[in-house]
């Protein structure tokens, strides 16, 4: 799982995942570096299907990744929320300064994840159904080998639909960790 906000989406609303299941995740200086090469790791040595949840910035940051000799054989599917930008920074005050906010800290990119990802030879396949998602990942896990699978959101609906279940009572389970005793790095 991506840092940002998928992670901290994971930690509050996945409160219940299947027995044994381990989220691993990176923390690093600003935490989203290198991802895409981490959830390769994690998927060669576990030798099974991986799924990798991540946002389009912390995508683009590590894309490159998959470019060595071997590596999209790894069975590895990318989950790409693609919101066009850095939506974490909108919990900041510095959300109220634009142009400044919007083009330092959202950073939209405006990217062609289709091209981005035929230019590595990795196969990618968009999304537009929430209720595409689950049979594009089972779709994606029966290819065994790296598969991007990219879903769009709109930054400000995100937020909003976060927002609106954080404020409905939830219930905690704790079926499967989070940090070094689940598998993860912290």
């Amino acid at each position: 799982v991506s840092s940002s906000m998928p992670i901290r989406d994971m930690e509050t609303f996945a409160t219940q995942l299947p027995e044994g299941c381990r989220v691993y995740f990176n923390r690093g200086v600003n935490g989203i570096d290198g991802i895409v090469s981490s959830a390769l790791g994690v998927a060669r040595e576990r030798g099974g299907p991986v799924l990798l949840v991540t946002g389009d910035i912390a995508f683009l940051h590590n894309l490159n990744a998959a470019a060595g000799e071997g590596l999209r054989d790894i069975p590895l599917v990318v989950l790409l929320l693609n919101n066009d930008g850095g939506e974490i920074f909108d919990m900041l005050p510095v959300r109220d300064f634009e142009p400044a906010f919007t083009r330092h800290f959202v950073t939209p990119q405006c990217a062609d994840f289709a091209a981005a990802c035929a230019v590595f030879g990795i196969p990618h396949r968009l999304v537009e159904a929430t209720n595409d998602i689950h049979a594009a990942i089972d779709e994606a896990f029966g290819a065994h080998a790296l598969r991007v699978i990219e879903v769009r959101t709109a930054i400000a609906e995100s937020g909003a639909v976060r927002r609106e279940l954080l404020r409905r009572p939830r219930k905690v389970s704790t079926s499967c960790g989070f940090g070094a005793g689940a598998g993860g790095g912290g």
